[in-house]
């Protein structure tokens, strides 16, 4: 399994200080960590999904970053975030 710091220049800052990483595993699906929280995944059909049920500004950072490196770019606002069904940790 490799652990890959996220870039955080899709959303105009300059890093996320290493609070966010993503981590490839060998099925292909990457799994974003925010402050060492697995958050959400996105599988090899591009399709994104939930892990925590929690919600802060700076991690719905790195979650839309998550998506416009790894996903369809499309961004997630607070709302969308929260009617997503939590799925269980990998």
């Amino acid at each position: 399994m490799q652990n890959i710091e996220l870039k955080a220049t899709s959303i105009g800052q300059k890093s996320f200080g290493g609070k966010a990483t993503v981590s490839q595993m060998p099925s292909g699906v990457y799994v974003l960590k925010s402050y060492q929280t697995e958050v959400a995944r996105i599988n090899p059909a591009g399709d994104f999904g939930r892990f925590w049920n929690g919600y802060s500004v700076t991690t719905m950072k790195h979650i839309n970053a998550f998506i416009n490196e790894y996903g369809n770019g499309q961004t997630l606002s607070k709302e969308e975030w929260e009617v997503l069904p939590v799925l269980p940790k990998p």
